[in-house]
């Protein structure tokens, strides 16, 4: 279940802080998307719960579940495939704006360790190869 995030460094501090306070604490936990979307909103995140790829009306009968990694296990953790036809797909869209516009969609935040440096339009070929790339980085950096 996509889970959207406004882009704003301040919006995503404050998802951050929640999603450690889930692997600190089990007790934090929702258990459902209704418990979900009642944390979300007495933190201040502005977030969408999509239900985009579900049948109307089913998002809020799932569960929530959590999946918290070990230090001691080689884990892997793999998005669906589906997951990253979908991102490709973004991408594409991404690659067919006009000038300008064709960069990969970091969150915002991402210009605070980049001193505020100007992203640059990237062809559709190397918006792909950054996806494998964060991808990869994802299922190795899982912990940081």
């Amino acid at each position: 279940m996509p889970i959207e995030i406004i882009d704003d460094s301040e919006n995503w501090l404050k998802w951050g802080t929640l999603v450690k306070d889930w692997a600190c604490d089990h007790q934090k936990r929702p258990t459902s998307v209704p418990e979900l979307q009642a944390q979300i909103t007495e933190k201040g995140i502005v977030a969408m719960i999509s239900d985009s790829h579900l049948l109307p009306g089913s998002l809020y009968h799932r569960p929530v579940n959590f999946h918290q990694l070990d230090q001691d296990a080689l884990t892997i953790p793999l998005p669906s495939c589906e997951m990253i036809l979908q991102a490709q797909a973004r991408l594409e869209s991404v690659s067919f704006q006009p000038p300008g516009q064709r960069k990969y969609p970091l969150p915002s935040f991402y210009a605070i360790p980049f001193g505020g440096a100007s992203e640059v339009d990237l062809s559709t070929s190397e918006l792909m190869a950054l996806l494998l790339r964060r991808l990869g980085e994802r299922v190795i950096r899982r912990g940081e």
